[in-house]
Order: structure tokens, then sequence, then C-alpha cells
């Protein structure tokens, strides 16, 4: 049998500068050999041509899209093209860099060289250990840690106990007769139950898909998807991507119009003191003094860490996300942010018409820096085209 020639991969960077981009390309495994069994025991290197002394890039698979993917090494110009060919290799154990273990506790926690990331839990996490609390929660990320080891993220603080690291939920959904609430789950119309979890980990990402249903009552109104993959990139901040998918399961779902709601963030106690500084800064120029009810495609919220440290999270929206860019709560005390497509309108998830929305994360060290914001959302909005050819 004649062996099939050489699989290429050639990169676009298109018209932006990159620096350790994460790519992806649609892959079928037919195409280098593989059946579905056998891509979790197959290591992925692409060799790039023309490059001297080149070390071959480590890619892995993505069996939820299909997808093969890779960070794309160091400087790419705009407009430059580089060619790399994808060798596959079969091996008992797939090196992994970047890992995500499930624990006892019901969460599964991600780190990148034994360095922890995130924390997501999917089982529910007591207010109090010895009984039970109307803000028991699961279903949420926390403790999210910046490169410098120290924690982003606030859990239970006795102001708004009902913010929870870091977190989707709506405040108001209705469907058909079900009048409920995602976000102030003390009142008791709305929690999170996980159904499955799958975790994953390799050379270039690690993560989860989590199924979850929202319930109000005794029905899940919602069954909600959530993928989180972060990445390997050797440059400092971390970068995480979400996919959230919210499915209706019966009536239609109405997300009523609210100023905030969606994608929450509540920050480490310390940002919430009297006299606390938190650093803001959005697209458009905000900042914590003028940034609410604002639209913005991105929004860095950081803080004090340690005695002289700094650092926090930079939320990007994905343009495909509806009615893009967003608008952002950002409240003027608590160290609180949300990005939320209902501060202008309600919005209908109509059944068989799932809402998705995308984000891509980059927890830092350091203050807002808006040309690394821009360059990270141009990545995440215009990502570099890949393109498969056979060698001729």
């Amino acid at each position: 049998m004649k062996a099939l020639a050489a699989l290429l991969l050639v990169v676009s960077s298109g018209d932006y500068d990159r620096l350790d981009t994460p790519v992806s390309v649609t892959l079928k495994l037919a195409d280098v050999g593989l059946t579905a069994g056998q891509a979790g025991k197959a290591l992925f290197l692409l060799v790039e041509r023309g490059a001297e002394k080149a070390e071959p890039v480590p890619a892995q698979w993505d069996g939820d899209g299909g997808r093969l993917v890779f960070v794309l090494p160091g400087k790419t110009p705009k407009g430059a093209t580089r060619t790399f060919e994808l060798q596959v290799k079969t091996t008992e154990q797939v090196p992994a860099v970047a890992t995500a273990k499930v624990t006892e506790a019901k969460c599964v926690d991600v780190a990148l060289d034994g360095k922890p990331i995130l924390r997501y839990n999917h089982g529910v996490v007591a207010q109090f250990p010895d009984k039970p609390s109307k803000y028991d929660r699961a279903c949420y990320f926390h403790p999210l840690w910046a490169p410098c080891g120290e924690t982003i993220t606030g859990d239970y603080h006795p102001d708004h106990a009902h913010h929870r690291g870091l977190w989707f939920a709506w405040v108001k959904a209705d469907a058909g007769p079900i009048k409920a609430n995602f976000w102030e789950i003390q009142e008791g119309r709305g929690k999170f139950v996980n159904k499955a979890l799958t975790p994953a980990s390799g050379p270039v990402f690690a993560g989860f898909a989590a199924e979850n249903d929202l319930i109000s009552g005794e029905k899940a109104i919602l069954k909600e998807t959530l993928i989180a993959r972060a990445y390997a990139a050797p440059t400092s901040p971390r970068l995480v991507d979400l996919a959230v998918r919210h499915e209706a399961t019966g009536d239609d779902v109405v997300l009523g119009k609210m100023h905030y709601g969606g994608l929450g963030f509540r920050g480490r106690d310390e940002w919430n003191e009297k006299g606390a500084i938190v650093d803001v800064l959005t697209s458009e120029g905000r900042t914590r003094k003028d940034a609410n009810a604002t639209k913005a495609k991105w929004i860095d919220f950081t803080g004090r860490l340690g005695a002289e440290g700094w650092g926090g999270i930079l939320a990007i929206e994905h343009p495909a996300n509806p009615r893009y860019p967003n608008g952002v709560r950002v409240h003027p005390s608590m160290a609180f942010f949300s990005t939320t497509l209902v501060q202008p309108d309600a919005y209908t998830i109509k059944k068989g018409e799932p809402l998705i929305l995308r984000y891509r994360l980059a927890i830092h060290d350091g203050k807002p820096d808006k040309a690394l914001a821009e360059r990270l959302a141009a990545d995440f909005a215009a990502p570099p085209i890949v393109t498969l050819r056979r060698e001729q």
C-alpha cells in the first residue's frame, strides 16, 4: 500500500502580529490513519519547514470539536505564512503538560506544569461544614490563580454570599409558569446540578466538558454545556477559553432585562476592604468610575496581590456572541463585574435554538495593559488561518 504524502499545515497570520497564539484546524482522523479510539494514544507533532533547529511543536486532538489544537510558537508578524509538517506517532502515554484532575471533593483542578490555574466545582460547595445553607451551590469556578500563585477570586463574601468566584447564571429566567432565578440562589428558585463531567489533559491544553441541569422547582428548564480549555502557552497570561451553551428543555426561556447576569466575577476578599484599590479598564477606555452600563469587547479587572504584587483577569467576548459587544456591570465598591446580553432588553432562548456564548479569559499578573488586551482580543476574534494540504 502506497504511503500517504506528508500532510502540511499552512498557517497565515492575517492582519495581526502574533505571539504564542492558540490555533486550531478541522482534521479528519482518517487523513492521518487514525480512528477515534486511537486518537487518545497518538502523539501529534508539527515540524516547521524552513526553520533552523526548530523544536517540534506539540499538537492535541480535541474530540469535542473534531479539531487539532496547537500554540503557534513565538513571534509571527502580520501577513506572514508558516508551514508545518504533521507527524503522528503512537504511544502508550501522551505527555501532559496541562492537566485536569477530578478530586474526591467533586471538583476538577486544572494546572500547567504543576502550577494551578483554576478549579471548577461541579459538586456542591457548602457554606458551612455542619449544616445546609440556602447559599450552597455547585457548578462554578473558584479559585482562579494568577501566574504569581496568588488567588484572584472570592467566595461566600458576607455582603453578597451568592457571588461565587466566576460563574454563569441568569437573574430572570421564565419558562411558561416557572419564574426562575439562578443568580440569587438564596431565593430558592434555581439550582445547578451536574450530570456529567469529562476531563481532558495533554501537551497543549487541559480542561473539561460539563453537562449541567438548571433546575427551578423540580424541573430542569435549561440544559447547560460548559467547555473549558486552558492552554499551555509560554507567555505570562494564563489563557482559558470558555464556551457555554444554554438549551431550553421544554418551554422557551425568556431571560428578563437586567443590568447584570450571564458571566459574573467576584474578586478576592482583600479587594473588597475599605480603601482597597481596584484597577479596571475596558476596550472603550472606560475605568471603574465610568464603565458601568456601557458596552465592552473586553474588560480587565485587577487588584493588589500580596504585599507588592498586582494581577487580575481579562475577559474577552467573542464577536459571534449575540448582541456583541455586550454590556458590563461594574460595581462601584464591591470587587465585582458581570458581562451580560440582557442589559438593553430581554432575550428568548427558543426551543431548538440554544444560546451559545464564548469567552477567552487571560488570568495575569500586573495592571491592565491595553496593548496586550487588544492583541489577545484579535487572536480570539480573528485567529490565524490554518489550511491543510498534501505535499506534492
